[in-house]
């Protein structure tokens, strides 16, 4: 008598590379320094407030200096967010940015230091700095850049 085995599921037939492939990044996931994931959660956190980023680009192209060196600030894009550096703090009340920024002229790093007060951000500082060339490596700090003022944030809108 010729009697064909019955097929199995792809799972029974697979067991045991399923299990293995699973504990080899349970370890990986596990093995992960702890300031990786936090930095995947800042990013995330970051790539959602877009407003925080929008208004802090609004104030610095107020600023003449900026305005002289690289002309008119873009807008900036999601992808921007992924190069640049973005820092929490523990209860997400307070942030530090470092982003780059472009204009007509040239581009730059824009340095965001705000915290959250009453669900709104406040800048304490803003600073663009500029790296290229070389012989004109400056910092430029915003004046004015305490926004807790709703009016101000308005006003930039």
């Amino acid at each position: 008598m010729n009697e064909t085995l019955p097929d199995r599921n792809w799972l029974y037939r697979n067991k045991i590379w399923l299990f293995s492939m699973l504990l080899l990044l349970s370890v990986l996931f596990f093995s992960l320094p702890k300031s990786f994931t936090t930095g995947v959660t800042h990013m995330a956190i970051g790539y959602l407030d877009t407003k925080l980023v929008d208004s802090a680009i609004s104030i610095a192209n107020r600023n003449e200096r900026v305005k002289n060196i690289l002309g008119t600030l873009k807008p900036m894009d999601k992808l921007t967010l992924l190069e640049g550096y973005i820092s929490y703090s523990k209860n997400l009340d307070s942030v530090f940015m470092a982003l780059t920024i472009k204009g007509a002229k040239g581009k730059g790093k824009l340095d965001i230091y705000a915290f959250k007060n009453n669900k709104e951000w406040e800048y304490e500082r803003l600073t663009v700095r500029l790296k290229e060339p070389k012989f004109k490596k400056e910092s430029i700090p915003i004046h004015g850049a305490l926004v807790g003022n709703k009016k101000q944030l308005q006003d930039l809108e």
